[in-house]
């Protein structure tokens, strides 16, 4: 059902052991697409250590020239998503253009196999508009040739299922319209939810978004799941809070994981913060505990995430019959003529207030800019 590949940042990652790995052919030998981030979000978050943003620039651009096969643009957004307005959007989205361009000089110069993803920020209802904005001055040819397809974040306006397929699709629209490789990137989405989803609709219409390439990274597994006041199971969120037998039950299954922590892990590892959630927190092991490792303690535990993603991956078509199961009839009889709807102008004919009731979908919205807009109606 699935492709598995390698995201690897340039400014976060050993670039030497990116180097062997390729070197080695691992990526190659083991069928792996190797796309490579561009650190930029963690600059921004100053997680990263450079004292000039343009040699971090510089060492992630020409790593992706030598190693990657796909490569990310540095790219601007709005600081706080939430209240950010349409100038702000339109502003940050030349800044992107930008970077597109040098990147694309760079990737000509230097004659690499590596294509660029151009990625985009903005709500549903600005896509259209600002898709030729982010791509100004790109030939079609170069388009062709350098750039993979387009990216985009999980953030603005996509609260819902309902919501992000129409995001896809106004994504999609605008792969068509402007010419480029049919490839859409989701940037930082961990969400079974949401896959098993896209897999119910799938299984409805097999042809829903054929002949176009569907990627997302799952780097947020990092940050996401590492606050630990919830887990993932079964593709649902288990708060400690309101369920703590279940939660335990896989926090049992972590623990047996990381063996040699035994009971002195969910002693130290997990804290609260100021809002009462619970964090973990390898280095307080490190603290308490003789002879560990908090990277070591981290690398494992990210495994293990891994791990427990992918076993529930592989019971999607379980979780398909499970979804359909807690819906209506009627309920799937929408879903069912969702499923065969292939652009954004039909998804906003069919996506009506009835929609809105009959699947009990939030109506109000945060975003100021929009308030005259559909989405503003909408939520």
């Amino acid at each position: 059902i699935y492709d598995f590949h390698f995201l690897t940042n340039p400014l976060a990652d050993n670039i030497k052991s990116i180097k062997d790995c390729v070197e080695y052919g691992f990526f190659e030998r083991g069928g792996f697409d190797h796309y490579m981030d561009s650190g930029g979000f963690q600059l921004k978050q100053k997680t990263l250590k450079y004292k000039s943003n343009d040699k971090a620039k510089n060492i992630s651009l020409n790593a992706q020239v030598d190693y990657a096969d796909y490569g990310f643009c540095f790219d601007y957004q709005p600081s706080d998503p939430r209240n950010a307005n349409r100038n702000q959007f339109l502003n940050d989205i030349k800044k992107t253009n930008e970077e597109v361009l040098l990147h694309l000089k760079l990737f000509k110069e230097k004659q690499t196999k590596c294509k660029i993803f151009p990625i985009l920020h903005c709500p549903t209802d600005m896509v259209e508009e600002t898709f030729p904005m982010l791509l100004d001055g790109i030939s079609q040819e170069d388009r062709d040739k350098h750039l993979q397809g387009i990216s985009y974040s999980r953030n603005y306006n996509t609260q819902n299922n309902f919501r992000h397929i129409e995001k896809m699709l106004a994504f999609k629209d605008g792969i068509v319209k402007e010419g480029l490789n049919p490839h859409i990137h989701i940037l930082a989405l961990f969400s079974l939810k949401f896959f098993v989803f896209l897999h119910l609709l799938k299984s409805f219409n097999p042809n829903f978004f054929k002949n176009v390439t569907l990627s997302f990274d799952a780097s947020s597994i990092c940050t996401q799941l590492n606050r630990w006041g919830s887990s993932v199971n079964d593709y649902k969120i288990i708060t400690r809070q309101e369920n703590p037998e279940d939660f335990n039950k896989w926090i049992d299954r972590l623990k047996d994981f990381i063996y040699r922590l035994d009971d002195t892990y969910e002693e130290f590892a997990f804290v609260k913060d100021e809002k009462n959630q619970v964090l973990f927190q390898p280095e307080n092991i490190t603290r308490k505990v003789p002879g560990t490792n908090s990277l070591e303690i981290t690398q494992i535990t990210m495994f293990f995430l891994i791990c427990d993603f992918l076993e529930q991956a592989l019971r999607m078509s379980e979780y398909v019959e499970h979804m359909k199961s807690n819906h209506t009839p009627y309920q799937l009889d929408l879903l069912k003529e969702l499923a065969f709807i292939d652009n954004h102008k039909d998804f906003v004919k069919w996506f009506t207030m009835d929609k809105i009731q009959v699947f009990d979908l939030p109506k109000n919205h945060d975003f100021s800019y929009a308030s005259n807009t559909l989405d503003s109606f909408f939520g």
